[in-house]
């Protein structure tokens, strides 16, 4: 197993082509432009004999809480292309060692089937922090959140004041 780590804006087109290939199949859909909106993100591919196992992604967002702003990476697009192989677990190992060694804070939303993932994963699961978030956009204004919760990871606890804290969480990217 080796790990390749890709920055957006070098993307070549077979992994832009895989994921979004890979998306369909695991939500009958996909939303995402990797192509054009995820320049700065950091991609983390899984491979094995030169095929991708699990692929994820990294993108610096900027959030505020009581006019101080976090600068943390949301995590996003975490597909195990082979569920129950370990995979996903492996490509979460190599994000989070990333995430440590930058000491940077992670920071996405996740349906509840995914909760106990990330928690054997080490990210903390918190449903109320959902609740608090506002996208300066208001896109997603009217969607059913319900079956989705926050996650993070903050391996130098600088998200503390604003998980435990009161108030709105101005989020500058969309869910």
């Amino acid at each position: 197993m080796q790990i390749e780590i890709i920055k957006g804006s070098e993307l070549p087109p077979e992994p832009i082509d895989f994921m979004n290939a890979q998306r369909i199949k695991e939500y009958g859909r996909n939303s995402k432009d990797f192509e054009k909106n995820e320049n700065e993100s950091i991609f983390f591919f899984l491979k094995e004999n030169d095929l991708i196992k699990a692929f994820g992604m990294l993108k610096p967002v900027e959030l505020i809480h009581k006019n101080k702003s976090y600068s943390v990476l949301g995590l996003g697009n975490v597909i195990a292309v082979e569920k129950g192989r370990g995979y996903g677990s492996k490509l979460m190992k190599e994000i989070n060692n990333y995430l440590v060694k930058n000491k940077i804070p992670a920071f996405a939303n996740t349906h509840k089937d995914n909760f106990e993932f990330y928690r054997k994963n080490g990210y903390k699961v918190e449903k109320s922090l959902l609740e608090r978030i506002v996208e300066k956009s208001e896109k997603h204004k009217d969607y059913d959140w319900s079956e989705y919760s926050m996650i993070y990871f903050d391996p130098t606890h600088q998200l503390e004041e604003l998980v435990n804290g009161e108030g709105d969480v101005i989020i500058d990217a969309l869910f």
